[in-house]
């Protein structure tokens, strides 16, 4: 990606107010997304500042130092060329763990959390889980169960070798890479390999915020997301479905009797899954319930292998 130059008004003797002051018009001007989050953001991360909440708490009249002043320069020309903070930052908040992000990874949304609240409140933390996670991305669904429970297991898969690099290095980094085997994988109607899974029936759940976005409405996401994410790890199909289709299909291989799979998905998509486990009994699934997202809409829901 090429950067159109930024000419920065920034000098030594800008101070920290001034600055952001500057970059929240800059971003206003040019219509990015929550441009006052955004400036505080990336002025906080040039001072060394984690929290938002931190910031206030910075001398806002202290002048940038020449250092300051190059790295804010370029973090501000990227913003402008609408990447997305993370992977401006390198860095993202998950739960209350700090993963690497790195282009052109799929970025863990904050909805997702609330996946990840639905798998902890079923289970009992001290059980010995056998998790398999489809579509790992940057690790965070993966690392984020094995923090929640510590005698967990994980098995995670994606089909980009970028996104299983980078889940490797996030559970290196968090201390869960004993607990955590990764694999380039894209899981398909075949049947998954022994020497991946491991002998079958296996895991006692599968958690996946898989593909879920309609093909028509991929013009319609933001330029943030259309000009660095994973075009893979959005589209899946006509319908949304394709992911999501193959998961139930290969549940019988995958679980034990009355496994569940916990799944983030489209708000329109649990009345196509309910219709299609009525066509498609010998999928043996069977589904119990469906979660409401922040905005009050059917984003998670939870099935059964019951075969």
């Amino acid at each position: 990606m090429h950067f159109h130059r930024y000419t920065s008004s920034f000098q030594s003797t800008t101070s920290v107010s001034s600055a952001i002051k500057e970059l929240t018009s800059k971003f206003e001007e040019r219509a990015i997304p929550e441009a006052d989050i955004s400036a505080q953001y990336i002025l906080g991360h040039v001072l060394g500042i984690k929290q938002l909440s931190d910031f206030e708490r910075v001398d806002h009249t202290r002048h940038l130092s020449t250092v300051e002043i190059e790295k804010l320069s370029e973090m501000t020309e990227q913003k402008l060329a609408r990447m997305p903070l993370q992977y401006i930052l390198g860095e993202w908040e998950f739960r209350d763990i700090s993963l690497k992000m790195r282009q052109p990874v799929f970025i863990p949304r904050p909805e997702t959390e609330m996946l990840i609240d639905l798998v902890a409140s079923h289970y009992d933390s001290t059980r010995k889980l056998k998790v398999l996670e489809v579509g790992c991305g940057s690790g965070a669904i993966s690392i984020a169960i094995l923090k929640e429970f510590e005698k967990a297991h994980v098995t995670a898969i994606d089909a980009s070798l970028d996104a299983v690099q980078l889940t490797r290095e996030n559970a290196e980094m968090l201390g869960v890479a004993e607990r955590l085997h990764v694999h380039h994988y894209s899981l398909t109607e075949e049947m998954v390999p022994v020497s991946l899974i491991g002998e079958r029936p296996r895991f006692d759940a599968i958690v996946s915020n898989p593909p879920y976005i309609f093909s028509g409405d991929m013009d319609d996401l933001e330029q943030e997301i259309l000009r660095y994410e994973d075009f893979n790890a959005l589209e899946a199909g006509p319908e949304g479905m394709s992911v999501i289709t193959t998961i139930l299909q290969q549940a019988k291989h995958l679980l034990t009797p009355g496994g569940v799979i916990w799944l983030e998905t489209d708000t329109r998509h649990h009345r196509m899954i309910e219709d299609l486990l009525e066509k498609r009994a010998d999928f043996g699934v069977i589904f119990r319930e469906s979660f409401l997202d922040f905005t009050d809409r059917p984003r998670f829901c939870q099935l059964e292998y019951a075969p």
